[in-house]
């Protein structure tokens, strides 16, 4: 009977070592990614411009989710000045996995100067959704595009040029 009793808290130390084990695995890619994030936006300070608002991660256990709480992307000189803004953006990737998904679920804007008149385009859609995909040596291997209920709307300063609306049907 002892044995079987130190037999089964054996078990149990050691059930509770690999929970912790993959806990501190889970949280160093959670810690990796987000410093992959930030230091993404603080080397790409002038050609283009990034800057980022607050990144949170979370999905433990099988995956690591990012969300990037705003992002800014511009470039203010050249021929054709660009600024593209969005919201809540969302990277997630299974721990596995060899599909990275980037969401944006909320408002995107990007504004550009083309002969000598800004243009404004603004986007939301209740999903839009970008998957890159690599090989298992990281390599990339493709991606793919989604998007579902879109209105996406195109105007210059004086004038709305275009509205679209895409739905699910």
């Amino acid at each position: 009977m002892k044995f079987f009793l130190r037999l089964v808290a054996a078990v149990v130390v050691l059930a509770i070592l690999a929970g912790a084990g993959y806990a501190g695995y889970w949280s160093l890619a959670a810690g990796k990614t987000r410093e992959a994030i930030e230091a993404w936006a603080a080397s790409n300070t002038t050609d283009p411009a990034v800057r980022i608002g607050a990144v949170t991660v979370s999905g433990f256990p099988n995956r690591v989710v990012a969300v990037i709480d705003s992002i800014e992307v511009s470039r203010p000189g050249g021929s054709l000045p660009w600024q593209y803004k969005a919201e809540n953006v969302r990277l997630a990737r299974a721990l596995s996995g060899t599909t990275t998904t980037i969401n944006v679920l909320g408002p995107q804007t990007l504004t550009y100067t083309a002969g000598g008149q800004q243009q404004v385009a603004r986007a939301t859609a209740g999903l839009f959704a970008l998957e890159l995909r690599s090989d298992d040596d990281g390599k990339f291997t493709g991606f793919g595009l989604r998007s579902e209920e879109h209105t996406s709307e195109l105007q210059s300063r004086l004038h709305l040029v275009c509205r679209l609306l895409l739905e699910k049907k």
